[in-house]
């Protein structure tokens, strides 16, 4: 298994992700993976915090009576390193022919915005030729949709905005590495992912979107 880039689709529930999903996984040799409940993401943090403890490093930390005893050793790269391995290998578990990798996940609402920067930041250093999708949908629609619907109307525009416009925002400052779609263009109109195919440098089969596209994804019924 040799892979050549790893795709991350930031967005929230109800936003059309799974569809986004099964149109890149028809890329050749892809596997791009659903959600995983953020598990990702108290390893960013036990990266970030063996770093600040690297921090306390000091003449002495290598004696046993110093309360920081054993910081000296530790090697935050290298932490990273194995702690990626082991979310590849154990949660995306990519098919072996696999070249191209990656998940979507929905579960960024409760994060600070410098935390999602902070992030994305450890995406791009710990997994090599990172693309980052951001996901959109009219907020209106969303709120009407799935259990959105079975909580208020304004607490679930409150909960969303601040994400959806920091999408945009973080876009429009990262568009080397980032890419925007919106679940209301590409609905229904397959040739609106030729544009990511090519930021993807991947190569566009409309023929074979269109046909993931004519099959409705059973989690959407009653939506």
């Amino acid at each position: 298994m040799s892979i050549e880039k790893y795709i991350f689709i930031i967005t929230y529930g109800r936003s059309g992700s799974t569809i986004l999903m099964k149109v890149l996984n028809s890329i050749k040799d892809s596997d791009i993976k659903g959600e995983n409940c953020n598990s990702l993401f108290p390893l960013f943090q036990s990266y970030k915090y063996s770093q600040q403890s690297k921090k306390n490093l000091s003449k002495n930390s290598h004696m046993v009576d110093n309360p920081w005893y054993g910081v000296n050793d530790i090697k935050p790269y290298r932490y990273m390193r194995e702690l990626v391995k082991i979310f590849t290998r154990e949660i995306l578990n990519p098919r072996k022919s696999s070249r191209v990798t990656g998940f979507k996940e929905i579960r960024y609402i409760s994060m600070s915005i410098a935390e999602r920067e902070e992030f994305i930041e450890f995406l791009r250093k710990a997994f090599p030729n990172t693309y980052i999708v951001f996901n959109r949908r009219n907020l209106e629609d969303v709120a009407k949709s799935g259990w959105w619907k079975e909580k208020p109307y304004e607490e679930v525009i409150s909960k969303l905005k601040p994400l959806d416009e920091w999408m945009v925002k973080y876009h429009k400052e990262h568009t080397d590495y980032t890419y925007i779609v919106n679940y209301d263009n590409y609905n229904d109109n397959p040739k609106y992912f030729k544009d990511l195919f090519n930021w993807l440098g991947e190569d566009f089969e409309l023929e074979i979107i269109e046909n993931i596209m004519s099959k409705k994804l059973t989690h959407l019924k009653g939506k």
